[in-house]
């Protein structure tokens, strides 16, 4: 299946972009895609007005096109290896807040998949920078953030899922999260596993003796819970021609953030 049709790659100025692009050109081949690189400007249409404002209309524009004319250039220097080898390479430079105007890209240009280098964090206890996790929580089409020089390949895909059966919305994110491993674990020959956390809502305070609950009780409403996660986990999972039985279904007990 040809999942990624339209990639949008985050170009930083002095960032790490070389994973990214790898990454970008093996899936245009894989899947005949256009791959777009976009490099936002920090700054607000019009600031280096302000910020020059003691030079002549006239020089403060030129400035102003220059700038932008050099982050242009830089994105068609990364492009032309691309470009040469046949694929579709558009570049586009803007200006403003960098994961505002890759979200609206996104929306206007109807992209299928965003590829970004992770920004440096400067918390150590973070482990993706705040626009980074912007992009992520917000961006209507996936969002994939390299961390390192990784391979151009994947070797191993974890699809965490959460089927609950009577939720729309919860099911069409699981079948879009198996459908993107899968994809991509076909393209590189990588392996996949499907990974689902379950719990017995409340079982502390059930098991507390504060709830008129036998012990055994308890344990047949926890064993019914499992039978009903793994039930739909395998569901789910066939679905995307993984077998129930096989190494690639991760069923176990515990918070999602733990197991996971």
């Amino acid at each position: 299946m040809q999942r990624f049709r339209d990639i949008l790659v985050v170009c930083d100025e002095g960032g790490a972009s070389g994973p990214a692009l790898a990454r970008a050109e093996w899936l245009a081949r894989m899947n005949g895609a256009a791959v777009t690189l976009i490099d936002v400007i920090d700054s607000r249409p019009g600031e280096f007005a302000r910020l020059f404002a003691d030079l002549p209309g006239a020089r403060r524009a030129e400035i102003e096109r220059q700038v932008i004319d050099g982050h242009r250039g830089r994105l068609d220097a990364l492009a032309e290896p691309l470009r040469k080898g046949g694929i579709d390479v558009t570049t586009v430079a803007e200006q403003g807040i960098r994961f505002l105007r890759v979200i609206q890209r996104v929306i206007r240009e109807g992209h299928d998949l965003v590829l970004k280098c992770g920004s440096e964090v400067e918390d150590g206890g973070l482990l993706y920078a705040s626009d980074d996790m912007h992009l992520m929580r917000k961006c209507p089409c996936p969002v994939w953030i390299l961390k390192g020089e990784q391979a151009v390949r994947t070797r191993s895909i974890l699809a965490a899922v959460d089927p609950g059966g009577d939720d729309p919305q919860r099911e069409a994110l699981c079948r879009m999260v198996m459908e993107l491993a899968t994809s991509l674990a076909r393209n590189d020959g990588a392996k996949v596993e499907a990974i689902n956390a379950w719990r017995l809502l409340e079982e502390q305070a059930l098991r507390s003796g504060r709830v008129r609950l036998a012990p055994d009780e308890v344990d047949s409403i926890l064993e019914r819970e499992r039978k009903v996660s793994r039930r739909r986990l395998d569901a789910l999972v066939n679905r995307h021609r993984i077998s129930a039985d096989s190494p690639g279904i991760v069923h176990r007990k515990g918070f999602a953030g733990d197991v996971i």
